[in-house]
């Protein structure tokens, strides 16, 4: 439970701010009320975590002064200036007393002392956690006068209430409440019948689950988010299959009154914990949450998938994944990313040169140069989009795995014997991130994240095994390249793809 809490009687009525240790006592003097000597220890703590259940409140701050009620102006909480701010918490009481036969409520403006440094760290970090374990969320829109209107609503637009959509198990938003709460608590939704839902799939999901969060409300809330009814679902019974970058995506746009919150709000969703640390910056609590990822967890190679076109590997900002590739995502099926079947053949280390990475190079050319000398037949994919060093744009030709592109490379004088890769005018190579090995065996998907890198200005080799920290530039960032059009994952020998110019290597790459 949390730290401090909003305890009420029956009708939400009597209201009190409790702390942590009057919490305690007042559910064992309830427990004591409604048991006898010989209630077992089984029974008893099934009532004491009936007895702790607890409502937890979702909604925009008060903008006009003097505003929300805060922890230190509790006292002052019947002064005719707090009057709006009042009126949200005895609402909120009431409807979780009423409609839900709760004891106790939480709300982040009250039940917070900002004050206490130490308070507010442990209660930001803690902050998914207690949506999540809450027996239910009431989602306050304030802006809303109609069904058809939820999804303009201010509460979509903020920061924090991203994983207040997402965190809680059982979500109840004001659509869901008695004809007589709704009319005398909340501004009076009103159902329409002429929705159109045609954009909206519903194929094969949880009946359940549309008790939830009514049909209705989940297409207002597709509308206002992106979030699919699948992905909705997901985040409910296992939010981890969720990709990081996806997560990455739907708070990019969001606003928060405190830049580094855009930050910090992110946490919970994404199983990392951070130090507390406002005056920071965004650029610094961003860089930090990325280097957890990578220490904490064994699968990331999704935090690449940003798709911001910078010429970068290591993202710079949330709003870089605002175009994140969405071809990897498996969350309709009940999978995690498809980035996430492979893990690094090397560990992926965050140094002062940037990622240290272990990547699979693919030559590819420049297509105005070669195409002449390159049957069509023999063209996996034409990759373009991106420039060069002097700013003019090219395509560039990705050759098929066969026996022409094995002829080719070696007639561009791969020097295998001095176990070197020969560089050339006018060709990249594109490193593939989503690769594995196994004795001698390179497994590639047919769908690959993968880097543009323009290998030396031209002329020269790099030697098979060595670590190239600053001799290579990006030309764009991850990047979407099809290996091959069959959908399994295609495996060739070592050997074989050093032939064909593909090669393992180590980079650090900003």
């Amino acid at each position: 439970m949390p730290i401090r809490v909003l305890a009420f009687d029956a009708r939400g009525e009597q209201i009190q701010l409790l702390e942590r240790n009057a919490i305690v006592n007042q559910i064992l003097s309830r427990i004591s009320a409604q048991t006898s000597g010989q209630t077992s220890v089984a029974d008893g703590l099934a009532l004491a975590q009936d007895l702790s259940r607890y409502a937890i409140l979702s909604h925009t701050w008060i903008r006009d002064t003097p505003g929300d009620v805060v922890f230190g102006r509790w006292a002052a909480r019947n002064h005719p200036a707090y009057a709006e701010g009042y009126s949200k918490i005895a609402k909120f009481c009431a409807v979780a007393a009423c409609e839900h036969g709760l004891s106790f409520g939480w709300m982040d403006t009250v039940c917070i002392n900002k004050d206490s440094s130490s308070e507010l760290d442990e209660s930001i970090r803690s902050m998914y956690r207690w949506y999540n374990l809450a027996h239910v969320c009431v989602t306050y829109l304030s802006q809303t006068r109609g069904i058809a209107d939820i999804h303009k609503d201010a509460w979509f637009t903020r920061g924090w209430t991203l994983q207040e959509l997402l965190a809680p198990q059982n979500p109840d938003f004001e659509s869901q409440f008695s004809p007589e709460l709704q009319d005398r608590l909340y501004p009076k939704l009103y159902w329409e019948n002429d929705i159109d839902m045609a954009e909206y799939s519903l194929t094969g999901l949880d009946a359940h689950f549309d008790h939830q969060i009514p049909l209705e409300i989940q297409y207002q809330i597709f509308k206002a988010t992106t979030i699919t009814r699948s992905e909705l679902m997901v985040f409910r019974t296992d939010p981890r299959i969720v990709p990081i970058s996806r997560k990455m995506q739907l708070a990019a746009s969001r606003k928060v009154t405190r830049e580094e919150d855009k930050i910090y709000s992110l946490m919970g969703l994404l199983g990392v914990m951070l130090p507390v640390a406002y005056g920071e910056g965004p650029q610094s609590a961003f860089n930090r949450l990325i280097r957890e990822i990578m220490a904490s967890k064994d699968y990331f190679l999704d935090i690449f998938n940003h798709g911001s076109g910078k010429r970068s590997l290591i993202p710079s900002s949330v709003s870089d994944y605002l175009n994140r590739h969405a071809v990897f995502d498996r969350t309709h099926l009940g999978r995690e990313t498809a980035l996430h079947r492979t893990l690094p053949t090397e560990p992926i280390v965050w140094t002062h040169l940037g990622a240290r990475i272990t990547l699979l190079l693919v030559p590819a050319f420049r297509k105005d140069v070669y195409t002449a000398r390159i049957p069509e037949e023999s063209v996996s994919q034409v990759v373009g989009g991106f420039s060069d060093f002097h700013g003019n744009n090219h395509d560039y030709l990705l050759l098929k795995d066969d026996d022409f592109s094995a002829q080719w490379m070696q007639g561009l004088s791969l020097d295998d014997k001095h176990n070197k890769l020969r560089l050339h005018p006018y060709i990249v190579f594109f490193g593939i991130l989503n690769f594995s090995t196994s004795d001698g065996t390179i497994s590639i998907p047919p769908k690959c994240l993968a880097i543009p890198i323009d290998p030396g200005l031209g002329a020269g080799s790099w030697e098979v095994g060595q670590v190239y920290p600053t001799n290579v530039e990006l030309l764009s960032g991850p990047m979407v390249i099809l290996w091959s059009n069959s959908r399994l994952q295609r495996s060739i020998d070592r050997e074989q793809g050093k032939r064909r110019g593909i090669q393992i290597m180590t980079l650090h790459l900003k």
